[in-house]
């Protein structure tokens, strides 16, 4: 899909790899990380071929990344306060890695 989109970042291109973006960032942080670099590469791509990526296709893929994560943390702040029910903690993740020795 991501190859798809460097070559003709269409609006529903867009929004459709950003939401598979948005999805990866409720994940592990190393899943985090594989698809920061993945889409940053994309990005890299595009901008060696001198191509520019319309404005549409980058709000697009902006609102739909952020979608998974608001609607991940609108349903768990039914049963938890609203700041644990937001995943990206990425500094208390990385904090309870490294202090916690029983953490796996």
């Amino acid at each position: 899909m991501l190859y798809r989109w460097v070559e003709q970042p269409t609006l529903l291109r867009s929004s459709v790899a950003g939401s598979l973006f948005g999805l990866t960032m409720v994940l592990k942080p190393e899943i985090m990380l594989a698809a920061g670099l993945v889409t940053f590469a994309a990005g890299a791509m595009r901008w060696y071929f001198r191509r520019s990526i319309p404005l549409a296709a980058l709000v697009a893929w902006t609102g739909c990344a952020v979608l998974p994560t608001l609607a991940f943390a609108a349903y768990f702040s039914a049963h938890v306060p609203w700041r644990t029910a937001l995943p990206f903690r990425l500094p208390r993740v990385a904090e309870r890695r490294l202090f916690d020795p029983f953490h796996g």
